[in-house]
């Protein structure tokens, strides 16, 4: 099947001349750009026939040719376009000239981003703000203060990992003012004056966190959101750009934690600055419209909805997406910006993903259904399939079983399985090793789980616990339910949720035959403390984190255990393996190992090298 990657764009024509190739970008009626399968090339994609062009060879670019790209920016002027290699550098190519320019050579950038005209770029690099004025390849430091360890613009890895979002620099409408993070601060910085200043949000708030930014389309004010340390209250803040007086308009507090979805959400959608966002308290995520005096006018999805994504805002409607608890699929629809009832887009019976080109005239779907397969549509802004991109069929044996109330997606190889295995993916994306052990001859089981407020609910101060438990059970479950072959079931997972792995194997000795530990998290105080105190409310290593960590609690580990780790993996340093087999030793714990030297998680992550797939299946069998 083919990789989709869309990030906004318009149709190409190509006219080759003796220097370079032109590219320009007339009618968005006719197709858009995505790039090739293999990175190597952008296509031109049409509409109505799904045929695809080939507008671009990267590796024909003039200056820095390249053999691959793994995503592509089309600026707002349509004169460049923002390339981004497979080593992560980021080039600018000009679209007249075809010629293809280092962003910077001076370091890796970090999430740059275009100014509303296209004619400049902001991005952090080594730890501080730069603004590159494309049409004179001039550079403006904002600041300084990057080497003394402070974050600008991009947030730090924590911060990044719990959110979900690398950066905060917004462009004001003029393209004149920048609005940037510093470390737990925000600040403005003039291009035209020079200067920087840091924002007092007041002291209606105990802002802590702040997660997004947008400006009002008049550029007199720009909001900011904001939650608390304890993650439990956010804050809409209205914040004056000639006087920057900041004012809290906005609130809402919860019984547990605000997710990071609803945290970061913000989108203005009028002049007036009337403002989308995503509000938990009463514990769905709905999606509500406020005016530009922070008062909610309208409450856009259903009041029993609860809000998985949202896609865009354009021609007056939002598009977004619902889901419920421990389902699978999930509900794309667009609703009017005004109110009203929802239109649905997209099959009902499948996971789908909506991607805008063009504007928001015309839309593609990615639709993939709990037996494997998948396929890919253009079609208009209310769902009308105009032509089919793609179509993969379904895998072989791979169905949605139910077991005593439990959604469950079991992959079998096309012969005998040899075992069971039951993914831990509480907290990882783990597609790819269900399609590396199903071809390694497992039967593979992934536990159906949704990220929603009725489940944080769930999981407040259980963080590793309450998915353990329903990971136990289901291993029982499927004992008894004759899936698993010679009724031995094994659990694997990597990171946090090779922590569940392990607290699951502590709850109940007898549901599994094996765990496969790879980077574990040995305890929740060597984690992401932003992440962890999201749900375990408290710092530190209170009763609730000794509960959920399998050091303390590794005298009630029973089964067998291969340990993975690899040497220099930034995310879960090796220090928590270390702690983990102290402990073992300490209780008398026997247990395999295998450390990969001079390797980062890339490795581990990828669980494809035929060392490490011959090391798990000798464990197993």
């Amino acid at each position: 099947m083919k990789r989709i990657t869309i990030l906004a764009c318009l149709c190409i024509l190509v006219s080759q001349m003796a220097f370079a190739i032109a590219i320009t970008m007339p009618s968005p009626q006719e197709g858009f750009l995505r790039l090739s399968a293999d990175g190597s090339s952008l296509l031109k994609t049409s509409y109505k026939t799904a045929a695809d062009e080939t507008v671009l060879n990267f590796s024909e670019m003039r200056i820095n040719p390249l053999d691959s790209v793994v995503s592509f920016q089309v600026s707002p002027d349509e004169l460049r376009l923002l390339l981004q290699s497979a080593d992560g550098s980021y080039y600018i190519y000009k679209t007249e000239s075809n010629r293809c320019d280092l962003l910077s050579d001076s370091g890796a950038v970090c999430c740059p981003v275009f100014s509303p005209d296209g004619k400049k770029l902001a991005y952090s690099r080594n730890g501080d703000v730069f603004i590159k004025r494309l049409e004179y390849n001039s550079e403006i430091r904002v600041t300084e203060d990057g080497k003394n360890g402070v974050s600008n613009g991009c947030f730090d890895k924590d911060f990044a990992e719990a959110f979900g979002t690398c950066s905060l620099m917004k462009f004001s409408p003029d393209g004149m003012y920048l609005v940037f993070s510093k470390d737990r601060q925000i600040c403005l910085y003039s291009i035209q004056y020079k200067w920087t200043k840091t924002i007092d949000t007041g002291t209606d708030n105990d802002a802590y966190y702040f997660t997004n930014a947008e400006w009002f389309l008049s550029g007199e004010y720009f909001w900011l959101s904001a939650i608390n340390k304890r993650q439990n209250k956010y804050y809409l803040i209205k914040v004056n750009a000639s006087t920057l007086v900041a004012k809290t308009l906005y609130q809402y507090a919860t019984d547990t934690f605000i997710s990071a979805k609803a945290a970061t959400f913000l989108t203005v959608i009028s002049e007036k600055g009337d403002v989308l966002l995503l509000s938990e308290k009463n514990k769905l995520r709905q999606l509500v419209r406020l005016n530009g005096n922070g008062k909610q006018t309208t409450e856009l999805s259903s009041a029993n909805a609860d809000v998985s994504e949202v896609y865009g805002v354009g021609n007056g409607k939002v598009f977004y997406a619902t889901q419920n608890a421990g389902e699978w699929k999930n509900s794309p629809m667009s609703v009017s910006l005004s109110g009203g009832k929802a239109t649905i887009l997209g099959s009902e019976n499948a996971n789908c993903k909506l991607s805008f080109v063009n504007g928001y005239d015309n839309m593609m779907i990615k639709s993939c259904f709990a037996d494997g397969s998948c396929k890919v549509v253009t079609a208009t802004s209310t769902g009308k399939t105009l032509s089919a991109i793609d179509e993969a069929p379904a895998k072989s044996a791979r169905r949605l079983i139910e077991v005593d109330g439990f959604q469950l997606i079991l992959s079998e190889p096309a012969d005998n399985a040899k075992a069971l295995i039951l993914l831990s993916d509480a907290y990882d994306c783990a597609q790819q090793w269900e399609e590396t052990l199903v071809k390694e001859g497992y039967a593979v089981v992934k536990l159906v789980t949704t990220d929603s407020s009725e489940d944080n609910k769930a999981l407040f101060k259980r963080l590793c616990l309450e998915p353990a438990q329903k990971y136990a059970k289901v291993a029982v479950l499927l004992k008894e339910n004759s899936y698993a072959p010679d009724n031995k079931v094994f659990i694997i997972g990597k990171n946090l949720s090779t922590t569940v792995a392990l607290m699951a194997a502590i709850q109940d000795s007898t549901a599994f035959d094996g765990v496969v530990a790879v980077a574990p998290v040995s305890d929740l105080s060597q984690y992401n403390p932003i992440f962890v105190e999201r749900y375990m409310l408290t710092e530190g290593a209170t009763n609730a984190y000794r509960l959920n960590s399998p050091i303390e609690n590794i005298a009630d580990f029973n089964s067998r255990l291969l340990l993975i780790h690899a040497t220099d993996d930034e995310k879960c340093p090796i220090e928590n393996t270390y702690r983990l087999i102290d402990a073992l030793i300490n209780a008398d714990k026997q247990f395999n190992m295998q450390i990969y030297p001079f390797r980062n998680q890339t490795y581990t992550d990828e669980l494809n090298g035929q060392h490490i797939k011959k090391l798990i299946n000798e464990f197993l069998n």
